[in-house]
């Protein structure tokens, strides 16, 4: 296996890198100023909004792309609304979703320099090479490329879900998976973790001085969705907010346990934080994505163990001395615990999908083909009884699947399911592996494999009862720290490229 690596090893901005940046940037300027005729004033603003954050993350990128990749996670966190902008010919962009195209650019012209040697696909490459290319024939087939009156386009979903994920996959596998790149990237998740978790309270509370971006607080904002009793976070919505806190936790866990730092209280304070924060977003898959994941930490680690007894005795503590009237409304939490009808609606939904998917189980009904005969699957049914009480079949919205699997099986098929169960599967066999050929102690060793799959479990629960393709942001995350795994996996395997890249496997016990 060869080692990834720059073939000048240090991380700093080489001259023919400041001259490919700076003509990148002219570059940029030139388009906006052309573009600038057909736009407005308020337009043209966030064109140069647009194009700072992209110079600022040319010269990022050039100096390492792991920091590329920080940027973007951050950026898509607090400034996609604010530079949301439809450019002529090129609809629906902003900041980020700019930035990652760049990051790909600056990886291009790193190759040419000869700055970098790119890996080979992988088996987990294909099988997203196969998923982009079952999409994008699906889009063909059924002429589903724009918007019309009867259905959106699904381009978007297709790049926040597919396309930018999948890169920052390739990116960060290329750039990250020595132990500098891997405790940079465990750092910028520790410190997104505090932000998510603190936000939170601060949003509950309403301390709009305290709570950034501002909108998050604006009644108005996310067409109102979610805005209330529940916090939404900076993603304006209560279940993927509620699952990026319950993935970070474990990631800001894991840097706390084995980092020594002056910031260890601030570290503390936001591992306190998380648990409050996932409990007001009153969503009950968020709950369980942080519950079950703690259960599986304390099946393999002490540490986890111990984390769990005082986070058990923390809330006894609080629900003994603490007046919960002070936390929160008591019958809201108890209404949002124990309605039946959420779940109900759910189940008579999953049962017109699995039907969707078993009448086209190869091929699927067509990306964003999921309404057009929706009705017709659901008038076929009729009121049954189940586990959960009678499900009323009325129930059954014409709404987005509420499932990733679900979505996928009925609008892809099974040529759409397979290579994504595979490509999940693969990456879970690389973090076994992973596991056991590492040290039992220390930041690399066995306990960062358990954190992703701490991570993972947070991350698959949401994605079992939402459909996250609206925002990059949690696809996004959960590839990025994937990539970090599965190329650390691979140089396990291998000593010499290990040691030629810097990669540790943690302490001997």
């Amino acid at each position: 296996m060869q080692p990834i690596h720059l073939y000048d090893s240090r991380s700093r901005l080489v001259p023919r890198g400041a001259l490919v940046a700076l003509g990148l940037g002219f570059l940029t300027l030139a388009v906006a100023l052309v573009l600038g005729g057909a736009m407005n004033i308020e337009q043209q603003v966030m064109s140069l909004v647009i194009l700072d954050v992209l110079l600022l993350t040319t010269v990022v990128a050039f100096y390492d792309i792991t920091n590329s990749v920080v940027l973007w996670l951050f950026a898509l966190t607090t400034i996609t609304r604010y530079t949301q902008l439809n450019l002529p010919g090129i609809p629906d962009m902003s900041g980020p979703r700019f930035m990652l195209v760049l990051m790909w650019a600056v990886f291009f012209v790193e190759f040419a320099l000869r700055r970098r040697r790119p890996l080979p696909l992988g088996p987990i490459e294909l099988c997203m090479i196969i998923f982009l290319g079952v999409n994008l024939v699906s889009m063909v087939q059924h002429e589903n490329l724009v918007h019309t009156v009867a259905r959106a386009s699904p381009i978007t979903a297709f790049m926040n879900f597919v396309v930018f994920p999948f890169s920052v996959y390739y990116l960060v596998r290329n750039s990250s998976a020595n132990d500098r790149g891997t405790r940079k990237l465990l750092a910028a998740f520790a410190v997104l973790q505090i932000y998510l978790a603190l936000t939170g309270i601060f949003e509950h509370f309403r301390l709009a001085w305290l709570v950034f971006p501002p909108d998050i607080l604006d009644p108005k904002a996310g067409d109102g969705r979610w805005y209330g009793v529940r916090i939404r976070g900076p993603y304006l919505h209560s279940p993927i907010y509620g699952a990026a806190m319950g993935m970070g936790f474990f990631l800001l866990l894991h840097y706390f346990n084995h980092v020594r730092s002056r910031l260890r209280w601030l570290m503390l304070v936001g591992i306190a934080a998380t648990p409050l924060a996932c409990f007001y977003t009153l969503t009950r898959q968020v709950w369980i994505g942080l519950a079950l994941p703690m259960l599986l930490g304390a099946g393999f680690s002490r540490r986890h163990r111990v984390m769990l007894l005082i986070l058990m005795l923390a809330t006894c503590a609080v629900l003994v001395m603490v007046d919960l009237s002070a936390i929160i409304d008591p019958k809201v939490a108890k209404s949002r615990a124990t309605n039946e009808a959420t779940g109900q609606a759910r189940i008579a939904h999953y049962v017109v999908g699995t039907q969707m998917f078993l009448d086209k189980p190869l091929f699927g009904h067509g990306i964003e083909m999921w309404d057009q005969s929706w009705e017709t699957y659901r008038m076929r049914n009729r009121n049954f009884e189940s586990w959960f009480g009678t499900i009323d079949m009325s129930l059954a919205r014409n709404v987005h699947a509420h499932n990733t699997f679900l979505r996928i099986g009925v609008e892809l098929g099974l040529a759409g399911l397979i290579p994504f169960i595979a490509m999940f599967m693969l990456i879970i066999r690389a973090s076994l592996d992973l596991y056991r050929r590492s040290q039992p102690s220390g930041l690399y060793g066995r306990e960062l494999a358990l954190t992703f799959w701490q991570v993972s479990i947070a991350f698959l629960i949401c994605i079992n009862f939402v459909d996250p393709s609206s925002d990059e942001f949690l696809p996004g995350f959960w590839m990025a720290v994937a990539a970090m795994i599965v190329r650390r996996a691979e140089l396990v395997r291998d000593p010499r490229a290990a040691a030629a890249t810097g990669t540790t496997f943690g302490t001997p016990s």
